[in-house]
């Protein structure tokens, strides 16, 4: 019996850091995203304009930049901008009307020598680097790589336990499973960790009032309901 209730103390302690190590690392995304998912639209000649002042410390370039995506650059972790690619008919092949990497390189390779020339006078050094295609779509992954480069993985990685944590552990007090997924579609993973199978403030095995979870049908109107809430009251 002894041995039994160690080993659920070692669960719940283990269950317990995981729960505060994925908080942190939700929460550090939920906040990347908020300030950095959305660069403020720029000119090329901004950029090269900021590079010589010596303001420029980052640059980004999207793969097919500047056939089409975006480019962005940081004065600081928390002050991006982007510029969008142009339509340029050089880049594209004219029989498969298919991007040509052949022609796209020497174009790129023209706006770099532009942007190591302007960086060069403002005597600051630059890194500049391609944004991973495939990596660049998950959750808050750019935006935690605009944060602080070794943070990307995380943050996708951590959401992605969590949601196994919901479809996984048996207990779920404020939504049903089928609540909890409709509530990760809008961001609710922070609130997961926080309060299932029980608040983090609390202790495991305290009892706690009854309470109705929201099943999947209160929760879908609860998303939609947030959707269009912060559609009006962005962040």
């Amino acid at each position: 019996m002894d041995s039994v209730v160690g080993a659920r103390g070692i669960g719940d302690r283990v269950l317990l850091y995981t729960r505060i190590v994925l908080l942190v690392l939700l929460s550090l995304g939920t906040f990347a995203v908020n300030v950095n998912g959305d660069p403020t639209p720029r000119t090329l000649d901004d950029l090269y304009a900021d590079l010589r002042a010596g303001r420029v410390s980052t640059i980004v370039m999207d793969r097919a930049w500047p056939g089409y995506g975006e480019l962005t650059w940081s004065e600081g972790p928390l002050s991006w901008y982007r510029a969008f690619g142009y339509i340029k008919p050089e880049v594209w092949d004219p029989v498969t009307t298919r991007l040509d990497e052949e022609r796209l390189e020497s174009v790129r390779r023209e706006y770099l020598d532009k942007i190591d020339a302007a960086a060069r006078i403002g005597g600051r050094p630059v890194t500049v680097t391609d944004r991973l295609g495939a990596m660049g779509s998950l959750w808050a992954y750019v935006e935690l790589q605009r944060l602080w480069g070794p943070l990307a993985p995380l943050g996708p990685v951590a959401l992605a336990i969590a949601f196994l944590l919901m479809l996984g552990l048996p207990q779920r007090r404020y939504a049903t499973r089928w609540g909890w997924f409709w509530l990760f579609l809008r961001g609710g993973a922070v609130a997961y960790v926080l309060l299932e199978p029980y608040p983090i403030w609390r202790r495991p095995h305290e009892v706690l009032p009854e309470r109705r979870p929201l099943d999947g049908w209160q929760a879908l109107i609860l998303a939609i309901a947030l959707t269009f809430l912060l559609v009006f009251i962005p962040l």
